[in-house]
């Protein structure tokens, strides 16, 4: 619509700027030789044309512009208003006052998005924040009141890794995973996991009894590996995954034997570690086995090649856990 006017602004204004410019030149031509000359005819004809249209068209224009923006204020829905004045407020307690009417008036995204990032970024900067929490933790609904706990936790998370508070951190972030949140997906468990990795790794004293089950499960790892090449890998699509499921419960076994050890090994930080960590791997061994299986055609081949993946992968995983949590 405004568009319209526009053109419609700019349609009257060549009109109205042809008349007077035509008026115009008429009186320069009377009284100067210039305009008389071709040049002089030229310039006279399009300036005398040109200005008054443009001088219309931008108080026209200028009008409606101001017009359409009075007519948007106006016909503006109320929560927005609110959020618009949450944005000139120069308290974050004002701001927030006004994102809480916003909410009230009409439960909206902006007002959410904003209230959690002013929430969050208050503790990132470890500064006040329950003041504001509790002035609109009541206009949230259930759903987005744990997202916000959520980003909560995660920005508590990671004050908590800058400041070297392992623990806490971790506490943190098993609160937001049991709000919904994949823990991993959050940086702050990867570093932390790499920072734990290292300890184990550079850090641990000699331990005989590690030693002792890393050599019992590294015998454990030949022994199945040289059972399973044993078995008959031929025969009909049936056969071939009824033997791939077999290595697959075999390597399954062991895998679980390995990890109910680590609980009786580990600190309750390393295991929480290693417990997400295994949730991730699950994750990636099934996304593995479903790409590797849709590499062939047939149904009864992507069955056996889904659960030779999940046997190789289960296998990886295995000796991964001897490796990094037995040194």
């Amino acid at each position: 619509m405004k568009e319209i006017i526009l053109n419609s602004a700019l349609t009257i204004s060549l009109i109205i700027g042809a008349i007077a410019g035509f008026k115009i030149f008429k009186w320069l031509r009377s009284h100067f030789v210039f305009i008389g000359t071709p040049l002089g005819f030229i310039t006279a004809f399009v300036a005398c044309s040109m200005f008054p249209a443009m001088l219309v068209y931008g108080v026209l224009g200028g009008t409606i512009n101001e017009v359409d923006k009075t007519v948007s204020n106006i016909t503006k829905p109320k929560y927005e208003k609110y959020i618009d004045d949450a944005e000139q407020a120069e308290t974050t307690e004002e701001k927030i006052k006004y994102l809480k009417k916003s909410l009230d008036e009409e439960y909206n995204t902006k007002a959410l998005q904003e209230i959690t990032y002013i929430i969050t970024t208050k503790i990132q900067f470890n500064e006040e924040y329950e003041v504001y929490y509790n002035m609109v933790k009541d206009s949230f609904k259930s759903k987005d009141l744990n997202i916000l706990h959520i980003e909560m936790y995660k920005r508590f998370a990671d004050n908590e890794l800058y400041n070297k508070n392992y623990d806490k951190a971790m506490e943190y972030l098993k609160k937001a995973e049991n709000l919904g949140m994949n823990i991993g997906d959050s940086h702050v468990f990867w570093e932390i996991k790499e920072i734990k990795d290292n300890e184990r790794k550079y850090n641990s004293e000699p331990n005989k009894d590690l030693e002792n089950k890393r050599d019992e499960y590294l015998n454990k790892f030949s022994e199945i590996n040289n059972e399973v090449s044993e078995f008959n890998y031929s025969g009909t699509d049936t056969q071939i995954k009824d033997t791939y499921s077999l290595v697959l419960k075999k390597w399954d076994n062991a895998l679980n034997e390995i990890y109910n050890d680590l609980k009786n090994i580990l600190s309750s930080t390393d295991m929480e570690l290693l417990r997400i960590a295994q949730k991730d791997w699950v994750i990636r061994r099934d996304k593995r086995a479903e790409e590797d299986s849709k590499m062939y055609g047939s149904n009864s081949t992507e069955e056996i090649e889904y659960t030779k993946s999940l046997a190789d992968s289960t296998k990886e995983r295995y000796y991964e856990l001897i490796e990094n949590y037995l040194n």
